[in-house]
């Protein structure tokens, strides 16, 4: 059994409510209060909603309560003497004071309510990497409250770790977002609005910088350059370009995730590298679109930097999602590919780097839990699925796409699914709900348990990791179906089935299995492709600027069957392709429209299907050559 070492010390944890003497208000009760707290003890690391009754004013949602120093959140009147609000984690153990303030009235209680010192935090220092999905982005923003109920939180609370909060800034990031700031016709957030939204929080990146390192601090999670802005090309303030940045070059004066690892030598390490999607052919990284190389051999390095630590942390990695299942997101095969082979080389460095451990006497310490695969899976069920521990039937909608049927703790019956508005993903089409969340971490703690449970062949774990209760979070989710539904209907929008999308999921081809050469899921393997060919006797290809190409490929495939491959094509310049994907005819030849830049120079053109791919320079001049 791993066991924390380290005392968990709450400094960082406590938000300050920075009240001058002038502004103190009066203590109505002090410590002679008859309030009562039900329950009147946690677990020191619950998220969990407790009432307080007895009140000497009367509840209302405005009134303020903390609880060990720490807000009490989503307050709820009970009735005009009770009020119930969620507690957050805290790393203290023991009686906890209790705070409630009205207006100008305040009461304080002690010794009525307790965190339980049982608990032990499961392993020796525990570290989250990841973009918005793992520290639990929301709505377009990373605000205070969503953090409570992000991946990395979940985990953290089930293994008894520390873990404190805001990421970001002492403050957070408000909910930019809400039902009302959607356009009712299209379902998504108004660009002009994300941008006058962030424009406040421009000017904080060197605080978020600042708050990040916390010198001679033990138990702060590594979360890179996380905060408002995450989907926003442009934006520098916590964009995929910088937490990027921040894996593979960081600039001068930032650590390095690589660095934080070594400084806080960790032992059990969660992750998700989300961030590289669309990396490819999107644009969103400073100094362009990156190749497809470049992500796997950083990648590559970053494993080989772990493994030749003396002692390797047990990392759990989640590989990319399908990205064609968000509800923000036209369906793109180019998509779906850059996500196989993002998980291909996390999957294939995952296997390389516990092959040197076994080399050194060690056992397999780094792991790859199936992100794509559970989504997609659910996505495309037929009948029940399995969602740990939770036998649940699924609905086929129209669009062919699975619904999971939830009944939640409060007895509603819930349609969760996919789609814009059916409570797995939040309002910017991205980011997971507290549901959405939920159900992630909920597949991290069943690998985990898989692989060092008291079942598993490694028995590090006396006990295995509790799930957290998906059923409880979708009744108390803001962002849940039923809690949509009624906003949306209240705001006049139209009927939310009409925000599905309608055009499906496709079955996954042969072709995409080929890409997911480690996964031992492949069909036939021996009918994969082994070459695509650019047909052209130029080399540079040569094209006019503001010109049109025809670029035919052919694909050599393992047996007779060439037809109905999907072929994906990008460029690394200016020019672009009409279409990011064909289907071979049957003879194996597949048709692109490119496009050129309108002025002259060079562009790379990349294609590939399954794992076979390549490159083709052209050239776009001013002056081409007759006959050309």
């Amino acid at each position: 059994m791993l066991v924390c070492a380290l005392t968990c010390t709450c400094a960082a944890c406590a938000y300050e409510r920075n009240l001058s003497e002038s502004d103190m208000p009066a203590d109505i009760d002090g410590e002679g209060s008859e309030l009562i707290v039900s329950p009147d003890r946690m677990g020191r690391f619950a998220y969990e909603r407790i009432t307080v009754s007895g009140l000497p004013f009367e509840a209302t949602e405005k009134t303020e309560i903390t609880v060990g120093g720490l807000p009490c959140i989503n307050v709820r009147v009970e009735n005009k003497e009770s009020l119930s609000c969620m507690v957050l984690p805290n790393c203290a153990s023991g009686p906890q004071t209790i705070v409630l303030r009205s207006g100008d009235e305040e009461i304080s209680a002690e010794d009525i309510f307790e965190f339980e010192s049982a608990g032990e935090p499961i392993f020796d220092g525990f570290m989250a990497i990841g973009g918005g999905w793992m520290a639990g982005a929301r709505n377009g923003a990373l605000y205070q409250e969503a953090q409570l109920t992000s991946i990395a939180s979940y985990v953290a609370r089930r293994t008894h770790s520390c873990m404190p909060l805001p990421l970001a800034t002492p403050e957070g990031f408000p909910a930019l977002f809400e039902l009302k700031d959607i356009d009712t016709a299209t379902g998504h957030l108004r660009d002009e609005d994300i941008s006058a939204a962030l424009e406040p929080f421009m000017s904080g990146k060197e605080d978020i910088s600042s708050r990040r390192i916390h010198p001679g601090e033990t138990a702060l999670p590594a979360l890179p350059f996380i905060s408002a802005g995450d989907e926003i090309d442009g934006v520098a303030l916590g964009s995929r370009a910088a937490a990027f940045e921040r894996f593979v070059r960081p600039y001068a004066n930032e650590e390095s995730i690589m660095d934080e690892i070594l400084r806080r030598k960790p032992g059990f390490i969660i992750a998700d590298f989300e961030f590289f999607a669309f990396s490819t052919h999107a644009g969103h990284f400073e100094g362009g679109p990156l190749r497809r190389e470049e992500i796997e051999v950083r990648l590559g390095r970053f494993f080989n930097a772990l493994n030749m630590l003396d002692s390797p942390p047990y990392l759990f990695v989640l590989n990319a999602p399908p990205l064609n299942i968000l509800p923000a997101r036209k369906y793109s095969e180019l998509a779906r590919y850059e996500s196989i082979w993002i998980n291909d080389a996390i999957n294939r460095n995952v296997i390389l780097a516990n092959e040197a451990l076994r080399k050194k006497g060690l056992g397999d310490r780094f792991f790859s839990v199936d992100l794509y695969g559970f989504i997609y899976g659910i996505a495309k069920a037929t009948t029940r699925v399995d969602l740990s521990g939770l036998d649940l039937p699924t609905l086929i909608e129209d669009n062919e796409e699975a619904d999971l049927i939830v009944t939640d703790s409060s007895g509603n019956r819930q349609q969760l699914g996919f789609d814009l508005f059916e409570g797995f993903f939040s309002l910017d089409g991205y980011h997971p709900t507290a549901t959405g969340a939920a159900a992630v971490a909920n597949l991290l703690i069943d690998r985990i348990n898989a692989e060092l449970g008291p079942q598993s062949a490694r028995r590090l774990l006396s006990s295995e990791i509790e799930p957290v209760d998906i059923e409880a979070v979708l009744a108390d989710d803001p962002l849940s179906p039923l809690h949509l539904e009624q906003s949306a209907a209240a705001l006049g929008f139209p009927a939310l089935d009409e925000y599905q999308d309608a055009a499906g999921l496709p079955q996954l081809h042969t072709a995409h299995y080929c890409a997911i050469q480690w996964g031992g899921n492949m069909p036939e393997y021996g009918r994969c492709p082994t070459k695509v060919s650019v047909l052209s006797d130029d080399d540079p290809l040569q094209a006019a600027p503001d010109d049109s190409v025809n670029v035919k490929v052919f694909l050599k495939v393992g047996d007779r069957n060439k037809k109905d491959w999907p072929i994906m094509a990008y460029s690394v310049g200016l020019g672009k392709f009409i279409g990011d994907a064909a289907i071979t005819d049957f003879q194996g030849f597949a048709d692109f429209v490119y496009d050129t830049a309108a002025f002259a120079g060079s562009d790379t053109l990349i294609f590939y299907s399954g794992d076979a791919f390549c490159e083709r320079e052209i050239l776009i001049s001013n002056t081409i050559e007759e006959g050309l």
